[in-house]
């Protein structure tokens, strides 16, 4: 008798102690980004707010709480720095929803150029940080070179997106994917910096990219 109120005296002690313990909000455990990671999204920020020729190593090395050799140890130098940067965030975008969004091929042409059009602080940032490098790159020819590749890919990507929406038929069979993906891309460039030093607002840039989308794209029958 006595073994059994002890025991219930436990089980009522840990069923009190279980109650007052603290639920984790969500039981999906996420892995933390590395070091390495957390720098390179710091120099992103750091471009966002003071242009790719304000980016300093100390700057990145202080946002994340590490020693200025810490950065040297992953990137050598501030133009490694840079250079992985670049990198880090257009792997990003490949890996987007919005470029690799699920539907016809118009609907991802669609998707990835009005992406880089939304309304989050993400996307601003992004914005302003590739129209410094693309004005950076007109008197750096290292940096113009890496700018170029991504250019390039990034139209190769848009142009594909065409391809599939010939043939899913979503995009009209006499669309040239090259010429259209060049010429939606540059547009869409040119939107982002004008919305960015106010001569166009967002809505306004939307409205006339999602009409070139349509008369490049879109069947007329």
């Amino acid at each position: 008798m006595r073994k059994r109120n002890v025991n219930n005296a436990v089980t009522r002690l840990t069923d009190a102690i279980v109650r007052r313990v603290p639920r984790p909000v969500c039981s999906v455990f996420v892995v933390p980004k590395t070091k390495r990671d957390q720098l390179l999204e710091a120099a992103w920020a750091v471009i966002a707010q003071r242009g790719v020729h304000g980016l300093r190593v100390e700057d990145a090395a202080e946002a994340v709480g590490v020693a200025n050799a810490t950065v040297y140890y992953h990137f050598g130098d501030r133009a490694g720095l840079l250079a992985a940067t670049m990198d880090y965030n257009d792997a990003s975008a490949l890996s987007a929803p919005a470029r690799n969004a699920s539907g016809t091929g118009l609907d991802r042409v669609t998707a990835s150029l009005m992406g880089d059009l939304g309304e989050s602080k993400r996307v601003r940032d992004n914005d302003i940080v590739w129209n410094d490098l693309n004005a950076a790159a007109v008197f750096d020819s290292e940096l113009r070179a890496r700018i170029s590749q991504i250019g390039r890919q990034w139209v190769s990507d848009v142009a594909d997106m065409i391809r599939q929406g010939i043939e899913d038929g979503s995009v009209r069979s006499d669309a040239e994917p090259a010429e259209a993906a060049e010429a939606l891309t540059a547009l869409q460039g040119g939107l982002i910096t004008r919305y960015l030093i106010g001569a166009l607002p967002r809505a306004r840039a939307r409205s006339v990219l999602k009409a070139a989308i349509r008369a490049y794209l879109e069947p007329t029958d």
